[in-house]
C-alpha cells in the first residue's frame, strides 16, 4: 500500500495528472462535442502538451473530423479551460472500434401473387404466444390478399 501512495505522490508531482484527468473527462462528454453520428466513429485519445489525439475508425471519418479540427478546439474549449487543448490530431485506428453489431435478419420477401401459406407460418414462427401467432398469420394472409 505504501508503494502505490508514492506512486501516486509522484504522479500527481510530475505534473501529469490534468492531461490525464481532462482526457478522460472529454471521454465521457465526446458525443457533446462532435455529435451522435460522430461520436462512434471517433475517440479522444492522449493528451499531451496541448496536443489532443483523436482515434477515428477510417480514413473517410478522418476526412469529415479534418474539416472540423478548429471546432472541436472551441468546443473543448467550452467545457475544460482554454489552451489545456490547443489543437487535435487525427489517428486512423480501427482496432479501437468494435465490429459492428450481429448482422440484422431480414424479413423474408413477400410471396409474388399467390399467398404462400408456408412462408406465411415461417414469418409467424418467431412468435411464441399462439393466439398471437394465429391472429398474425391471419392478419398476414388477409393484408397479401388484398
Amino acid at each position: 500500500m505504501r508503494m502505490l501512495q508514492e506512486i501516486l505522490t509522484q504522479w500527481a508531482a510530475s505534473g501529469d495528472v490534468l492531461p490525464v484527468f481532462y482526457a478522460g473527462l472529454l471521454g465521457g462528454i465526446w458525443p457533446r462535442l462532435v455529435g451522435d453520428r460522430l461520436a462512434p466513429l471517433s475517440r479522444p485519445g492522449e493528451l499531451a502538451d496541448g496536443v489532443l489525439v483523436i482515434q477515428v475508425k477510417n480514413r473517410y471519418w478522418q476526412k469529415q473530423l479534418e474539416t472540423l479540427e478548429a471546432d472541436i478546439v472551441r468546443r473543448i474549449a467550452d467545457f475544460i479551460p482554454p489552451g489545456v487543448v490547443k489543437r487535435v490530431v487525427l489517428r486512423v485506428s480501427p482496432d479501437r472500434f468494435p465490429a459492428s453489431g450481429p448482422p440484422v435478419r431480414r424479413r423474408p420477401a413477400a410471396p409474388a401473387g399467390a399467398v404462400d401459406p408456408a412462408w406465411i407460418d415461417r414469418c409467424a414462427a418467431a412468435i411464441d404466444n399462439p393466439r398471437l401467432r394465429e391472429a398474425f398469420t391471419r392478419a398476414l394472409a388477409a393484408s397479401l390478399r388484398e
